[in-house]
């Protein structure tokens, strides 16, 4: 998770989704491929979807250990400061 862009895999789907749009919109409305280009870039949409919701779901889970490591460290320990940083870097890839 050190990127904050959704990672590569995020990155081939979202160009394969953009590649697909853009020959939908280049299609003739009456191509017959067009209609089995709108039913991939519609099932790429809900995986994308569901990639990013387990994503999310993962990332929050994370941050709600490391709130509650937080927690049980001492007010003036050093590695509150470090935990508190990567909640917020954590929070950046939401």
């Amino acid at each position: 998770m050190a990127d904050t862009n959704g990672g590569i895999g995020l990155d081939l789907l979202m160009k394969a989704m953009n590649d697909i749009a853009q020959e939908i919109g280049e299609m003739d409305p009456n191509n017959p491929l067009r209609c089995e280009r709108i039913k991939e870039l519609h099932t790429l949409t809900e995986l994308n979807k569901a990639t990013r919701a387990q994503r999310n779901k993962f990332i929050y889970e994370r941050m709600d250990a490391l709130a509650n490591e937080v927690g049980l460290l001492k007010p003036r320990d050093p590695r509150r400061a470090d935990i508190v940083n990567e909640i917020i870097r954590l929070s950046h890839l939401i």
